[in-house]
């Protein structure tokens, strides 16, 4: 065998090798089909309530004839409370008024500690220890692109997030930066724009795909 046949066979391995990485390299994945019957929400812009959601019990105050409400919220929102607040709290049986009377200084397990004041006496048939959900009014967020919150979006957070495309035939996963978050909405501070569709629900089973189909 020669060396320039050897050379000449070497030469065109190499170039077919060559040939083949590139034609490799131009293969597409074939997107995922998905349901296409999926919970989709529309990034919007416009002025929101700021609420913090906190669950807790009906304990007694220092006055032993008197109740409060301590609940915990997460220590990512204890940031923007403030002593006076107005709140809602669900009994089950009736909402009932109040505000913030007292901030843990220190959180627990990533939760922070509240008590909130009721403004008028318990209703017949609640009483101590009994479960309940607070909602804390933070304000109004003004003029923000917000959408509802998708479910593993929290507030000051990046996360990737699929955006419909192409009519709605296709999604694409986004990172979006996200900034104050109430209980239902979220703020968008980067990686979306108004009308954008985005899918809010949980689609961790497809984080090995860049995009899906939507049948």
């Amino acid at each position: 065998m020669s060396r320039t046949w050897r050379k000449t066979t070497l030469a065109t391995i190499a170039a077919l090798l060559i040939l083949v990485v590139f034609q490799l390299s131009r293969l597409r994945v074939t997107p995922p089909s998905v349901d296409g019957d999926l919970w989709t929400e529309t990034v919007k812009r416009g002025s929101v309530p700021w609420d913090v959601r906190g669950t807790g019990t009906l304990v007694r105050a220092q006055n032993p004839a008197k109740f409060i409400v301590r609940v915990t919220v997460p220590d990512a929102m204890a940031g923007e409370l403030r002593l006076n607040q107005n709140a809602d709290v669900d009994t089950r049986k009736v909402v009932m008024k109040g505000h913030v009377s007292h901030i843990s200084p220190s959180p627990s397990n990533g939760m922070r500690s509240v008590d909130i004041a009721l403004r008028s006496p318990l209703p017949e048939g609640v009483g101590e220890d009994l479960q309940v959900d607070a909602t804390i009014h933070l304000g109004i967020l003004e003029n923000i692109l917000y959408v509802t919150r998708p479910v593993h979006a929290h507030q000051n957070s990046s996360v990737p997030i699929f955006k419909l495309v192409d009519g709605g035939q296709h999604a694409v996963r986004v990172v979006v930066k996200f900034g104050r978050a109430s209980i239902n909405t979220i703020e968008v501070l980067d990686g979306l724009k108004e009308g954008d569709q985005i899918i809010p629900s949980d689609m961790s089973a497809w984080d090995k795909f860049d995009q899906i189909r939507l049948k």
